[in-house]
């Protein structure tokens, strides 16, 4: 397998180090509450490249703007995969 390049996206199954930004508005994330929509998030970004959900031992997280209360407000949602010395390659969605 090749190494990603930074003009190129690495395979959804990429199993290296990789940071995955995913922006979206807080009226398009499904859930109840603050948790169901986190929990949503993380899951659904870790099924999509690795067939799993949000594994603590393996990834990070993080978010901003995700004030839920406020309807069509931007909101951002980081994972962070594996560890590097160097930059990781980002996805974003």
């Amino acid at each position: 397998m090749e190494a990603p390049t930074e003009k190129s996206n690495p395979p959804p199954q990429y199993p290296g180090p990789v940071r995955i930004l995913v922006q979206t508005v807080t009226s398009l994330v499904p859930g109840n509450d603050y948790g169901q929509r986190i929990d949503f998030i993380r899951n659904v970004v870790c099924q999509h490249h690795w067939n799993r959900d949000f594994d603590w031992n393996k990834d990070r997280w993080n978010s901003y703007g995700d004030n839920f209360g406020y309807e069509n407000r931007n909101c951002y949602f980081l994972i962070d995969h594996g560890e590097s010395t160097e930059d990781p390659p980002i996805l974003w969605y």
